[in-house]
């Protein structure tokens, strides 16, 4: 048995109801479970995505991954991979966002940029950025592929380079 939610609500968090209308940490972060006769429980908290539970339930069921699949087994990723969400919704620009380590960095297509220290600011409060920190700089040489990707997809909205 898998249980898995999609992502969280907004509940006047960062003054906004909202069900999938931001990337802020309330709203995307999930719950997962597994259940088996034969799994032993364990609980894993660390930085994860959906793209994992492809692999990590095939590898429960003792099949190996097809090449096309991404993500990782759970509990076998590397600590300090990078993790990546999106929003898009048509009726506003996109949202993006990489988390990697402590720090955590929002952009909005629409030229808005936030970072986060997610141990000192769990609750993603204070903005800490700087264009010119280099933790900007190196989460923005993650994060700009990705908008780059997805900007020909999008046809109601243009990313704003304002820089990192």
């Amino acid at each position: 048995v898998l249980l898995v939610s999609d992502h969280g609500e907004q509940f006047q968090d960062h003054e906004r109801w909202t069900h999938g209308g931001t990337i802020f940490l309330e709203e995307t972060a999930a719950i997962a479970g597994f259940w088996h006769k034969d799994i032993t429980p364990s609980a894993w908290s660390e930085l994860t995505t959906h793209s994992d539970l492809t692999p990590t339930m095939l590898e429960a069921l003792g099949m190996e991954s097809p090449a096309v699949v991404s993500g990782d087994i759970l509990g076998e990723a590397a600590p300090d991979r990078p993790v990546f969400t999106m929003r898009e919704v048509h009726i506003t620009c996109p949202l993006q966002g990489v988390e990697q380590g402590d720090l955590r960095m929002l952009y909005n297509w629409d030229g808005g940029k936030r970072l986060y220290d997610t141990v000192v600011d769990p609750l993603e409060r204070q903005n800490i950025y700087q264009s010119e920190s280099r933790d900007v700089k190196d989460l923005w040489e993650l994060l700009e592929p990705r908008i780059r990707a997805f900007d020909p997809l999008i046809h109601d909205c243009t990313p704003q380079w304002v820089g990192p």
